[in-house]
């Protein structure tokens, strides 16, 4: 269906559709707008958004993200909690997802700027200098959401303090009576780099010491990674806790030591890092230190101009002086807490 046709049923001009469509510029009598109102709804028309939007020279009201693997339940929860902030001021989220391939970003980069987006949002990494020059050209804003902290402020950027996660998760398990904690980290991923950091600045400290095995970030390839590695005879030369760089190696890790008949946390205490909700459903739930995605979203959301906040009946605004990104500790029972 189109607009001539909605015209032609309501017995008036296409102009006159517009009209009512916009709501302006020109008034429109109450009996003709309810001729054509019925029209639209008789022939289930849908205006063309984005086409007005880029015929006008406007933008869509859209705000592009690119994400580097939406099977990741961490990433797809900040997805998810951006896309429900954005809906909140009036944006709709298009999501594309580059499956960890740098040349993907450069296409869903120029496929949203082709739809006039009024933002975009890079996740999990820096935005490629393409990415960044082209946007500054286009005069569309670009933030960073998630991914490594840079080494000096850098305006766009709302990423948690990842070293300090590190350092949390592996303080506790010291607290814990551990002096063997290892780090399980996935290969190339600069996050998972600076939490590391974070495990050897808290080993160093306390005198302690542990090793760091590198271990596929998603949940089965830490598994079958964790089996080898936990599979040593004899057992005094496996480690009594395990940091993971994410939730998602925790959990294959917490899986392959019952595979093996070790117990957790008796057998080997294990420490996740992200906070995804499902950390919370297991048994023992996993200890993990959380980064609260929704504060960092709503930051994110006012660098790139996105309209006034509307908040949720059951959001909490950030205390003043409180940084979105500070990590907490969320204990359950992986540690050895409560046993």
């Amino acid at each position: 269906m189109t607009r001539d046709d909605v015209a032609r049923l309501a017995g008036v001009s296409t102009a006159v559709v517009s009209y009512v469509l916009n709501d302006g510029p020109r008034g429109v009598a109450p009996e003709t707008r309810r001729r054509v109102d019925e029209a639209i709804r008789r022939l289930g028309y849908r205006p063309n958004r984005l086409s007005q939007a880029m015929a006008g020279h406007r933008d869509t009201g859209l705000i592009g993200v690119v994400v580097p693997d939406m099977r990741r339940a961490f990433l797809s929860e900040m997805v998810h909690a951006l896309e429900q902030a954005a809906s909140r001021r009036g944006f709709t989220v298009v999501v594309g997802n580059s499956g960890l391939r740098s040349e993907r970003e450069p296409y869903y980069r120029d496929a949203f700027l082709g739809m006039r987006i009024a933002g975009l949002v890079v996740v999990g990494a820096r935005p490629l200098p393409g990415t960044v020059d082209l946007i500054t050209h286009e005069g569309t804003r670009v933030v960073q959401l998630y991914g490594p902290a840079p080494t000096e402020p850098r305006p766009g950027t709302f990423t948690g303090d990842e070293t300090g996660s590190g350092r949390l998760a592996t303080e506790h398990l010291l607290d814990h009576g551990h002096r063997d904690i290892c780090f399980f980290a996935e290969p190339d991923n600069p996050v998972a780099a600076q939490r590391a950091a974070g495990w050897r600045a808290a080993l160093a400290d306390a005198g302690a010491h542990g090793r760091l095995f590198p271990v596929p970030g998603d949940r089965l390839g830490a598994y079958e990674a964790a089996r080898e590695l936990l599979d040593v005879r004899p057992q005094w030369e496996r480690p009594t806790a395990v940091v993971c760089g994410t939730d998602e190696q925790a959990l294959g890790v917490v899986a392959a030591a019952r595979s093996l008949g070790i117990p957790v946390p008796g057998g080997l205490a294990v420490v996740g890092q992200d906070g995804i909700r499902e950390a919370g459903f297991q048994t023992p739930a996993l200890t993990t230190v959380v980064t609260a995605p929704d504060l960092l979203v709503r930051a994110a959301l006012d660098a790139l101009g996105a309209g006034a906040a509307v908040p949720p009946p059951s959001a909490s605004p950030a205390p003043p002086g409180v940084d979105p990104g500070r990590p907490r500790l969320e204990a359950g029972g992986s540690c050895g807490c409560g046993t």
